[in-house]
């Protein structure tokens, strides 16, 4: 009887620990996914978009300029920066290719992808190159800061 006891003892014993090491700690926050949004027409990127130039490579101790794209459901865009910079000014229409929005005018390619986070929150990737060769990229987020499910 004393050995059952002592054998008890010995299980609630390891039970506690088990629970106690098992025991969840501080909960980890859940990592944002990103997936690639296929556009197949213009209005799922339609409406005014804003966000930072980054020249690629970017020199140090630039000011940042701003980015606002609009798109209409037609595909036509307008360019434009804060501070007002003609570099960035310009309009034309986008066509569709391979997923994405594109165009190409007389002061470069700009090529806009759609990615959208887990929650629906969505950024617009603008890359573009101008003529002398120079790269340019800026994440836009909407400026109604409306999420995808708020807009369907």
């Amino acid at each position: 009887m004393r050995r059952l006891i002592g054998y008890s003892s010995l299980l609630i014993l390891a039970l506690a620990l088990l629970v106690t090491c098992t025991e969840p700690g501080p909960k980890k926050p859940v990592p944002t996914v990103k997936s690639l949004v296929t556009l197949k027409d213009f209005g799922t990127i339609a409406g005014k978009w804003e966000g930072p130039v980054n020249p690629d490579p970017k020199p140090a101790n630039q000011a940042q300029d701003r980015l606002v794209v609009v798109i209409t459901p037609e595909g036509g865009y307008h360019l434009s920066s804060t501070p007002d910079v003609d570099l960035f000014k310009t309009s034309g229409k986008l066509i569709l290719k391979f997923g994405q929005a594109v165009d190409q005018n007389e002061k470069g390619r700009i090529a806009f992808t759609l990615y959208e986070e887990t929650g629906g929150k969505r950024t617009l990737h603008a890359t573009g190159i101008v003529k002398d060769g120079k790269e340019y990229w800026s994440g836009l987020t909407s400026a109604q800061g409306l999420a995808r499910s708020q807009i369907d």
